[in-house]
């Protein structure tokens, strides 16, 4: 013990194994690549170099090598007190045991948005028409191929909105013009049919259409309905309380069997429906909290779906959850799965 008058003995510092932080970016990476997806919102927050790495194509290449990729649901949406369109990801928290739960937020599955997701424009689109793969977005570098071409959208203003990357030539050739009045709707999907690319507004009485092989532009009547979503060769539509699958053998559109109590419960608006990886993902809101016109809850559910030998398709409920609360006027812009 340190006699009254003697000061207190100073504490030795503990040595610090090396950093993790100072590796090579490749090799960090490749670390955060064994890592299962659903860590990262929370390893984005520990630091820039995580943060700047778990955006980034290297992780993406890295997991690939590994063949540990991962079903990964983007959401985009315009919110009312932000200036540009932000992106969101589907999280599931990890080791959790998944449940039904639409009354409120969720803390196991939540939309998390992306780090610096922030666009001037609205984010791009995909869509593949025969052998060629056409983009609507904001970034002309984004993406290359040696067999496909690349439509990319640009300023509004232009006459060169929209042009196609031939990456044999190594060159950018305009598409016809589409006239003002499609330059500067907002287009909110685009969708492949009989080889022309529908491009849906959110005006609620006319959608464009462009024909690759004609090179014109063209406008129809609205498409009330999404297009029907495809798992293994199958397409399904859900819209207020039906599921539904079509029955190729007998023309018609049949009933998912199973959901009674899902569909009873989610009889509000019907955002997207999309293939998470052969389930099918449901994604939807409902207004909420006191006089419900303030806010809404964005929800989603993943249904696993079995073929039986009765012939009829049944859909089992893995999850149900509310993953966001937003303000009532938001707008819903796109979503978009990928295996990354």
């Amino acid at each position: 013990m340190n006699s009254e008058g003697e000061p207190p003995q100073k504490k030795k510092k503990t040595n610090l194994s090396p950093s993790l932080l100072s590796l090579p970016d490749e090799i960090i990476a490749n670390c955060l690549a064994h890592i299962s997806r659903s860590y990262y919102p929370e390893l984005s927050l520990v630091c820039k170099t995580f943060r700047s790495l778990i955006l980034s194509k290297e992780l993406s290449n890295a997991r690939l090598l590994l063949g540990n990729t991962q079903y990964v649901l983007h959401v985009c949406l315009q919110l009312p007190d932000r200036k540009h369109p932000s992106w969101f990801s589907l999280w599931i928290k990890p080791h959790q045991t998944l449940n039904n739960d639409l009354d409120k937020c969720s803390k196991i599955t939540r939309l998390v948005q992306t780090p610096s997701s922030y666009s001037t424009r609205v984010p791009f689109l995909r869509v593949r028409v025969g052998s060629e793969c056409w983009l609507d977005g904001f970034s002309q570098t984004q993406y290359r191929s040696s067999v496909m071409k690349w439509n990319v959208a640009g300023p509004k203003e232009s006459a060169n909105w929209a042009e196609v990357f031939d990456p044999k030539t190594q060159t950018w050739e305009t598409l016809p013009d589409p006239g003002i009045k499609i330059r500067c709707s907002k287009i909110k999907a685009i969708d492949e049919i009989k080889e022309k690319l529908y491009f849906r507004s959110y005006d609620e009485k006319e959608d464009y259409v462009f024909d690759p092989k004609e090179g014109k532009w063209d406008v129809v009547a609205a498409i009330k309905m999404d297009p029907p979503c495809v798992v293994e060769n199958v397409c399904y539509i859900c819209y207020e309380k039906n599921c539904l699958w079509y029955d190729i053998k007998l023309e018609r559109w049949r009933a998912v069997r199973g959901l009674d109590v899902l569909i009873e419960n989610l009889s509000t608006r019907m955002i997207k429906v999309a293939n998470y990886g052969g389930k099918l993902l449901m994604l939807g809101d409902k207004p909420t909290g006191p006089g419900r016109n303030r806010y809404k809850f964005i929800w989603c559910a993943e249904i696993a779906l079995e073929r039986r030998d009765d012939g009829e398709v049944w859909g089992n409920t893995k999850w149900a959850n509310v993953v966001l609360k937003v303000p009532s006027s938001y707008v819903y812009l796109r979503t978009q799965v990928d295996k990354i």
